[in-house]
């Protein structure tokens, strides 16, 4: 069949990811914007020899289930904004379910629920980053990526952004228009706020000469940096620092612990979901454990559980991170909790049979040295917190060996998208 830019598909269901999926001549359709039950025109942006991709540019037949977006960008952001938050929370439950098929006789995979909050499915997020375009006058304006595309889109302040980086994204978006650059000197712009409503932000600029002074009045701000980056590499990587007025950190409560991040590192951004997962997790941690908490970051996970914790050793292998989690544990005087800058799989022997184990990895999931050392030593306890169903269900596969689930729970750490974060807690069999 010759490949057609423009084709209908009729969509049959939502698959892991978040597209809808449609067949047209035997060939697999996956298209964003798109409900089960629609008829769409599909704009081809990838075609592949046994499947293409694309976005939905005309609903020709829409499900009832569909309701109207909160912003024009939306397919760029949060393109489930198109689902009522009842069908976003059906159909997250029925994904995980299918990406967890293999123990789905579990009890707990079979009594699985979402912890959600429907008054935080918009501004929740306490990180953004910006990238700049301009409008159709020509004016400087911020972007996102066009899904499937490398065309930058314009966007109006993003209703997942908490108010505070919105404040302070137009503010330094006003600024930036009063001097004489455009989006080609400009790469990014990061802001991350906290519960007070403060902010710390980066300008990242592909020009070190730029004329950026004096710098603009930043309300309720923490710090400013501007960064030259290489202009050479797409991501918001700081070559040199051209300017800074404050601080490059910011301090969220968790549970009542404060924690110190910064502006390049990792951190959840939706801290009162994070938050009922982490209770949660305390109620697998007994009095007196002996904790060890991989790929730990800033010791988000383990740090608000110090009073059940006997010990506790910090794995982390980003350099920025291990420093954040050693500062938080001096700031609230713990000398039962070490942080040490290592990858796991190179501290093996860390891993031992009289701990509980956290894993929260990025989403490569484990590395199969992890994976062995656990099923060897047999560690009392494993938690295992993932942004990545596909690669956790891979493991926990492989650990059902040697243990048996305990719970399982999803939370909705991101809203109006397809992202899923899901827990589950794996005991030794008897």
């Amino acid at each position: 069949m010759a490949f057609k830019r423009l084709i209908t598909v009729t969509i049959e269901k939502l698959v892991f990811g978040g597209q809808g999926m449609g067949r047209v001549d035997n060939k697999v359709y996956f298209v964003w914007n798109a409900l089960p039950g629609e008829v769409v025109t599909v704009e081809v942006t990838k075609k592949k020899k046994n499947f293409c991709e694309g976005y939905a540019v005309e609903i020709i037949q829409a499900s009832p289930q569909r309701v109207p977006p909160q912003e024009e960008h939306y397919g760029s952001c949060s393109p489930w904004q198109i689902l009522s938050p009842s069908d976003e929370q059906t159909w997250k439950v029925q994904l995980a379910k299918d990406s967890y098929f293999k123990f789905q006789q579990s009890p707990a995979i079979q009594a699985l629920t979402l912890v959600d909050d429907l008054s935080q499915y918009y501004g929740y997020r306490n990180k953004m980053e910006y990238s700049f375009t301009h409008d159709d006058s020509g004016a400087l304006t911020f972007g996102f990526f066009k899904r499937g595309t490398h065309w930058r889109q314009p966007i109006q302040p993003c209703v997942l952004a908490s108010t505070a980086i919105n404040r302070t994204a137009q503010t330094i978006l006003d600024w930036l228009k009063t001097l004489s650059v455009t989006d080609h000197n400009l790469k990014s712009l990061i802001i991350l706020s906290n519960e007070q409503g403060e902010t710390i932000a980066g300008l990242f600029v592909r020009d070190h000469d730029l004329p950026l002074t004096p710098l603009p009045t930043l309300t309720n701000n923490l710090g400013f940096t501007i960064y030259f980056s290489n202009p050479r590499s797409p991501a918001s990587i700081p070559t040199a620092v051209i300017e800074q007025r404050g601080s490059t950190t910011i301090t969220d409560t968790v549970l009542g612990t404060p924690l110190q991040h910064d502006l390049l590192g990792f951190f959840q951004v939706n801290v009162p979901i994070f938050a009922q997962a982490l209770q949660t997790i305390a109620t697998y941690v007994d009095p007196g454990t002996k904790l060890l908490d991989c790929y730990g970051g800033v010791g988000a996970i383990s740090l608000p559980l110090q009073a059940k914790v006997k010990s506790c050793i910090i794995i982390e292998s980003n350099v920025e991170a291990t420093a954040a989690a050693n500062h938080n544990i001096q700031q609230l005087g713990l000398t039962h909790y070490t942080a040490r800058c290592v990858a796991t799989e190179q501290v093996l022997e860390a891993i031992t049979s009289d701990q509980t184990v956290i894993v929260d990895p990025p989403r490569a999931g484990l590395h199969d040295d992890v994976t062995g050392r656990l099923l060897t030593v047999q560690p009392r306890r494993i938690i295992y917190l993932s942004c990545n169903l596909s690669t956790q269900a891979r493991d926990v596969e492989r650990l059902l060996e040697r243990y048996v689930i305990r719970d399982a729970k999803l939370f909705n750490f991101f809203p109006r998208t397809p992202h899923i974060e899901g827990l589950i807690v794996l005991d030794p069999r008897l």
